[in-house]
């Protein structure tokens, strides 16, 4: 398959310090500092307007977070800058499962932690989240606010020398990121947009945290519930560095357009700028400390390779997450660029000047953006850049290498500083994708689902596969559409899902050239109302649960966990009493789970 190198997500080389998390710092398979990462932009799982459970974004799968029907927060869609947020209003809450928090996943005597939110009453006790239960008067805890003063503790709960804490603060009802730091020997602080409020020494002795649950919103005495809105909060077991610190406030400071008291170091976020505020990440260097590598896990690496000082940083973020090429706003460089990728990113450089210029490596990665294939020839890719979001394209530089589907521009200067970068190809009859998708769009009539879609140019194009899934994971095939082969004109598919599955079904497109290679489309969702006639009972349910309205066996039935792995293998045989089946969930952790049957989806809370 022909896959036009702009097309390809910007690369992210796992290796040394490759950071996928909030901001391009910490990982997301859980071997990092980064703990915890709940936000409302993943993994999120909803009846209705309620919650039902988050996934944990950091990659520990025990400290995903879940809660029964009588106590679920509410989901408010586009609430802040176009984002969702959790609404509590003090008995709901979410948690992780009894004895899920132990040394290794979660915090030992330091710690940094984030938050996003906005209080509705600064003279109600509300507790952002804490451990739950409070065991031996150990506590790591938010409190924003409580009878209108803020809290921070980690250590021995409610000690002085325990918690950190700031009173006479105003505007809690506005939306505000929070930055805590904890660290034995040098003490404890506390941020407000930015804004140093507190700092003290920590002298309390610390109590583990093991065998204990994480708890959003409220505690299992059900007083000092939150009342207030949510929207993301990280943690890492360790202090990290004042540089990773601010990299993380710029991105929450772009992301939920909240103005910086401080170290406001990315601009693309403005409204003259274009709102540059989706994927922020950074790099940078200061006395304390340096990070130095960054992945926007969606396409783009920035690494440091030499010149960086004493308050040098480079920031990027983009506005539109589009997987597809241009071909007509590529004028402007003294190469003759054949086409581009269409998403843009904008670069914000802040050199300090007090030393050697800035180098940067920056990297395209081809898979990272949802591509097959492999990057080609490493003349034909230029960088380009421009001041403003419309006009002509500089030359920004040749790139340096090419490897499998990776294609990198090494010791980069930036010369020309703030403004919008993207990827360019000088050949893209050999370096372009085999279709150019304009749109894929998924509609319900009745129990019948209609897909269509219209592709704008296409390159040896054979066919189209329709596939669903019930996880968006576990992709089945249900149609196929012959490809146009070669074509330069908008073009209308269609394919029909006769047969939906009851609940939740995802759907994609697959496509596949004539040598076999294939891509795929971004994912399309369709809710159909579930048949009333099987009963599952009791639910929630401590141990087993019992099925009525079937007929069916083991064979029969697929378990899944709320990431959609499947569970069944943990289950014993079902038992069949008169007309029900009876299952024995008692092995499974507590949790949400998923029971596929005829079809079906039916949702399962294990206490």
């Amino acid at each position: 398959m022909k896959t036009l190198l702009l097309l390809f997500a910007l690369v992210i080389v796992i290796g040394v310090n490759a950071q996928t998390g909030p901001g391009g710092v910490g990982t997301t398979d859980g071997s990092s500092s980064l703990k915890i990462w709940y936000n409302t932009t993943n993994g999120v799982h909803t009846t209705g307007a309620l919650i039902d459970a988050i996934d944990n974004s950091a990659g520990i799968s025990d400290l995903n977070i879940s809660e029964t029907v009588s106590n679920r927060p509410t989901l408010n869609t586009n609430a802040v800058n176009g984002i969702d947020e959790i609404s509590f209003s003090g008995s709901e809450m979410l948690r992780t499962g009894s004895n899920k928090l132990t040394t290794s996943n979660f915090i030992t005597d330091q710690a940094s932690s984030f938050v996003v939110n906005r209080a509705d009453n600064t003279t109600q006790r509300s507790c952002v989240y804490t451990t739950d239960p409070l065991v031996g008067n150990t506590r790591f805890s938010s409190h924003i606010p409580w009878d209108g003063t803020v809290y921070y503790d980690i250590g021995v709960c409610c000690t002085s020398s325990s918690r950190i804490q700031v009173g006479g603060l105003s505007g809690l009802n506005n939306y505000s990121y929070w930055s805590y730091d904890a660290n034995p020997s040098t003490g404890k602080q506390l941020y407000r947009n930015g804004s140093l409020l507190q700092s003290r020494s920590n002298t309390s002795t610390y109590n583990s945290h093991s065998s204990q649950r994480f708890n959003i919103g409220g505690n299992t005495s059900g007083t000092g519930g939150f009342v207030g809105d949510v929207t993301e909060i990280i943690i890492f077991n360790q202090k990290i560095n004042t540089v990773q610190r601010i990299i993380i406030e710029n991105y929450l400071s772009a992301k939920f357009n909240i103005t910086a008291a401080t170290n406001d170091k990315y601009v693309g976020d403005d409204a003259a700028k274009g709102n540059y505020d989706k994927n922020i990440i950074g790099i940078g260097t200061e006395s304390s400390g340096s990070h130095t590598k960054s992945s926007d896990n969606k396409g783009l690496i920035i690494e440091q390779n030499s010149g960086f000082d004493n308050g040098d940083y480079l920031f990027a973020g983009n506005a539109v997450e589009t997987n597809s090429t241009n071909y007509t706003d590529i004028s402007g460089t003294g190469a003759v660029i054949k086409a581009r990728w269409e998403r843009i990113w904008y670069f914000d450089v802040t050199d300090g000047a007090t030393g050697s210029a800035m180098h940067v490596d920056i990297t395209f990665d081809l898979s990272d953006g949802g591509f097959s294939g492999t990057a080609g020839v490493v003349s034909n890719y230029k960088l380009l850049y421009r001041s403003g979001t419309t006009g002509a394209w500089t030359d920004a530089g040749t790139a340096t290498g090419v490897s499998g589907d990776q294609i990198i521009f090494s010791n980069n200067s930036l010369s020309h500083g703030d403004g919008y970068y993207t990827i360019g190809t000088l050949d893209y009859d050999n370096a372009t994708l085999p279709i150019e998708l304009t749109s894929f769009s998924a509609k319900k009539t009745k129990e019948i689902v209609n897909l269509n879609w219209q592709t704008a140019t296409e390159t040896n194009n054979n066919y189209f596969t329709v596939e669903r899934s019930l996880n968006a994971k576990d992709w089945e095939a249900i149609a196929q559409v012959k490809g146009a082969g070669n074509s330069n004109e908008l073009l209308n598919y269609s394919a029909m899902d006769n047969k939906p599955i009851k609940g939740i079904n995802y759907y994609r497109l697959k496509q596949t050239d004539f040598d076999g290679k294939y891509s795929y489309s971004s994912i399309r969702k369709i809710q159909l109302a579930s048949n009333s006639a099987i009963r599952i009972y009791p639910n929630p349910t401590q141990n087993t649960i019992s099925i009525e309205g079937v007929d069916a066996t083991i064979q029969d039935i697929r378990i899944y966990n709320v990431i959609g792995a499947e569970v069944s293998q943990a289950i014993p045989r079902v038992q069949k009493q008169g007309d029900k089946l009876v299952l024995d969930l008692s092995s499974l952790p507590m949790g949400v789970y998923f029971i596929k049957l005829e079809g079906q989806l039916f949702k399962v809370f294990k206490q």
